[in-house]
Order: structure tokens, then sequence, then C-alpha cells
């Protein structure tokens, strides 16, 4: 974050974890200075920018990412890596290892309509590498209606109040 945001002033940083990573993080050392963390749980200032990576598809709702929204009232909300399309959520599993773990693929439309109070300021395809290699997510195992070719990188701007 520090380098690539070099003019400005980083004030905080703050990391939600679950409590397990939080408590190691908290006892480590290895955090900077701007840096905390806290769990979902724990009381939460105002802040600038919500940033999320890929972890809205683990939850069974966006509710997490509401109510952050909610307690944080950011100027900002910048979803990355985020597996959406569509009106309606729908469930599968995912590989993970040697274990299948349940994963949610987000309805694009109902997501922007349940974060009231914002405007989309720009959507775009995020790739990443899989593997090393940067190529469409492998969807052959869905019906064609449930296939998204990439992950999207959201910005959503507050509203003005009127």
């Amino acid at each position: 974050m520090k380098n690539t945001l070099s003019d400005q002033k980083v004030n905080s940083y703050v990391i939600i974890e679950t409590e397990q990573v939080v408590k190691h993080m908290k006892t480590s050392g290895a955090h900077d200075a701007p840096v905390r963390y806290k769990t979902q749980d724990e009381l939460m200032e105002r802040c600038d920018l919500l940033y999320c990576n890929s972890v809205l598809q683990y939850f069974s709702s966006n509710e997490p990412l509401l109510s952050l929204v909610q307690r944080t009232e950011p100027n900002y909300i910048y979803l990355e890596d985020c597996i959406a399309k569509g009106e309606k959520d729908y469930f599968s599993t995912q590989k993970y290892y040697d274990s299948i773990i349940p994963y949610r693929f987000i309805g694009m439309n109902k997501l922007l309509k349940e974060v009231t109070g914002y405007e989309e300021v720009v959507k775009y395809p995020y790739s990443a590498p899989i593997l090393g290699v940067i190529a469409p997510l492998e969807m052959g195992n869905f019906p064609a209606a449930n296939r998204i070719r990439y992950a999207w990188s959201i910005l959503l701007k507050k509203l003005e109040r009127q």
C-alpha cells in the first residue's frame, strides 16, 4: 500500500482477519506501524477506502461486507477478484488441496443493489495468473448460463447527499 501510494499519507490500514490470524499477527512483530489487525466483530472506525480481495465468495451472503460498509461509511469501496455475474447467488464447491470447500458465485446485480448509497465508478476484468498463466477461469463443468470468463474489479463511490 505504501509503495503504490507514495505521494499519499496513509494514516492507518486495518486488516480484518480471523481471530487466529489476528492473534498471531499481534504477537509476531511482523506488522508495520500504520497496519492494525482486527476481527470482523471488533469496533470499526470510518475509513476512506474499504478494500476487499477474493473473500466474498467464501461467505454465505453479502452480509459481512454490508455490515462493514455500514460500520465504516467508506468514501470508496474497491472489490477485487470478485466472482460475480447475473441476478442471483448460486453455490458450488471448490477443490482446495485435499479437501472441498463451499464456494459462492455472487449475483453481481444483487450485490450492487445491496450496497445502497454507492454508485459504480468503474468495473473491469480482474486477471491474475492461475498456475503461472493468465487465462479465462476454467468453468467447463458449469452450465453455460453460470460460466464466468473472468473475475471483476469494481470501484464504488459514495453518493453525494442531496
